[in-house]
């Protein structure tokens, strides 16, 4: 995936234009009506098995667009497929790696460096049940109780410092990126074992346009029980 198909995504959700000389990793965005009422994007990314092949252009294209983003037009966070190391417990779905934040100076680079030190292998999630992991950012959006999202070593979580990441070969560089994220005010999660996801936008009316862009690399192949579960939690 190129940087300039992950800039046009995000341009189109953002009512943004192109300018049509502008740099593939150039965004315009018209100004918004109050810095407090910002639209929210969350980027659900697949990290299962089907993102090796994709995985150096799509890591790319986000290290790019978070660097590139226009400062404090939009909040945006980051969602994977749960992972279910030692340190994770093994409900399936999905975890807020990064939540949703006004992407100022200070959290565009933050998130662009999260991207930049991401390990195809150790960041890897366990299986691609989208419809769980769509159900999770429902939850997550409505403030409600997680059901894959916590009990997570990376979910973003106030006060976690990466210590109980279980898997050696992740790099310092990486744990170090992370911990920049998680030492940020708006965590999804106030622990690990929160039972209840924060509010991303407290600091507006809630009235803001709210927006997904999932990047997938393959069809989703979801049982009938895994697509039934997700439609339960979608009725709690």
């Amino acid at each position: 995936m190129k940087a300039r198909l992950m800039t046009a995504m995000l341009a189109l959700m953002l009512g943004a234009s192109m300018a049509p000389r502008a740099e593939d990793i150039d965004l315009f965005v018209g100004a918004q009506a109050s810095s407090t009422d910002l639209p929210s994007v969350l980027i659900i990314l697949d990290n299962t098995a089907n993102w090796t092949q994709a995985f150096t252009n799509e890591m790319s294209a986000l290290t790019s667009v978070f660097a590139s983003l226009p400062t404090d037009k939009v909040r945006v966070g980051v969602m994977f497929a749960a992972e279910t190391s030692k340190a994770d417990n093994n409900v399936q779905g999905g975890y807020v790696r990064a939540a949703i934040r006004p992407m100022n100076e200070v959290n565009k680079k933050a998130y662009s460096e999260m991207f930049a030190y991401m390990d195809v292998n150790n960041d890897k999630g366990n299986s691609g049940q989208s419809s769980l992991v769509m159900a999770e950012a429902y939850r997550y959006f409505s403030r409600g109780i997680p059901r894959s999202g916590n009990y997570k070593a990376k979910t973003d979580y106030k006060g976690n410092t990466g210590a109980d990441w279980s898997k050696s070969a992740t790099s310092d560089d990486s744990k170090k990126a992370m911990q920049a994220i998680y030492a940020l005010d708006g965590n999804a999660l106030d622990s690990k074992t929160a039972t209840q996801y924060n509010p991303y936008d407290k600091d507006g009316s809630g009235c803001a346009k709210k927006f997904i862009i999932y990047i997938s690399n393959g069809p989703s192949q979801d049982s009938s029980s895994i697509i039934s579960d997700a439609t339960a939690m979608l009725k709690q």
